[in-house]
């Protein structure tokens, strides 16, 4: 019975974290408690942050009793009878937490956040006297469910020195002007590498899936704007909009304007991603990334924690 009672609160736990991070960790990194700032991180205009801090530093003694002084993101916990509110760690954006109660596992989440314009992000702790300070907060910088942008970047484009770009949805690219390469997504990033002169690119891709923007290795810029996109990005017969019989039993009515809405009583948004669609749903906060059969009669899929999601249409 303890065997199956621990496996059980095992996978509680784990269902929990996997919950907590269904996103892309694009940042990682110790804030050390003696001031010092970490690095800028570039954030991408229009896309969705927050960021997760976790553990706890060294502040010294505590003149009247001689307790340690310890330190999580928001709470001094150890040298008082209960945790005072004391928030030193700082990030340069003023973004706060989603909740300040004091958390006895140190872990605070902020609140969602989208940079206004292509801003950076850096993290420090604050304190009056930093000499007798030790060790270092842990902090994960996340971009909320980086779906691909609409379309990709498989088509045609017209690339900044005047050539014509053709990137294949295999990998492989060929340019108008002799040169040729592969292509790979990395995190929210597109990386080509050119065969000829061993260019590397890396792009980011605009929410409206119509333009490149980055940089090569030495840093140059490099930029491109679409043309048109892959014929295979045809919709499948019928598309999704219409009343759906959903896996779990429910009925669910996609409707034109993106919105849904569920017998059960959920509701939420939907979008097309490339090949593929995106469900969000309100209550519970379910992602949903379906595919659509060739014959618009089934969706096909996963949510964000790996389940398997599925419709037919009636």
């Amino acid at each position: 019975m303890k065997g199956k009672m621990f496996i059980f609160l095992l996978f509680i736990m784990l269902s929990c974290f996997h919950n907590a991070y269904p996103d892309t960790i694009i940042w990682t990194g110790n804030v050390y408690s003696n001031g010092s700032r970490t690095q800028n991180i570039q954030l991408q205009n229009g896309r969705e942050y927050y960021f997760i801090v976790e553990g706890s530093v060294y502040f010294g003694r505590w003149w009247q009793n001689g307790r340690n002084l310890l330190n999580d993101a928001c709470y001094e916990f150890n040298a008082r009878v209960n945790p005072q509110y004391l928030p030193v760690f700082k990030n340069s954006l003023g973004v706060p937490f989603n909740n300040t109660a004091y958390r006895s596992d140190h872990i605070y989440r902020s609140i969602n956040f989208k940079p206004s314009g292509w801003q950076s992000i850096n993290f420090w702790i604050f304190d009056t006297d930093y000499r007798d300070n030790r060790g270092s907060l842990r902090v994960r910088l996340i971009l909320v469910d980086p779906v691909q942008p609409q379309g990709g970047i498989a088509g045609t484009w017209d690339w900044f020195n005047g050539s014509t770009v053709i990137i294949n949805s295999n990998g492989t690219m060929q340019s108008s002007g002799g040169n040729y390469g592969t292509w790979m997504r990395s995190g929210s990033q597109y990386i080509l590498r050119w065969r000829k002169g061993g260019w590397v690119d890396t792009l980011t891709l605009s929410i409206d899936g119509r333009r490149l923007e980055g940089k090569n290795q030495y840093s140059g810029r490099v930029w491109a704007t679409k043309r048109s996109s892959p014929v295979d990005q045809v919709q499948p017969q019928g598309g999704i909009v219409g009343t759906w019989d959903w896996f779990n039993g429910s009925t669910v009515i996609i409707n034109s304007n993106g919105t849904m809405q569920s017998s059960g009583g959920n509701y939420g948004t939907w979008m097309r991603s490339g090949s593929q669609y995106i469900l969000r749903w309100r209550k519970g906060g379910w992602v949903d990334t379906l595919t659509l059969s060739n014959d618009g009669r089934r969706l096909e899929g996963t949510n964000q924690i790996s389940g398997r999601v599925w419709a037919t249409k009636r």
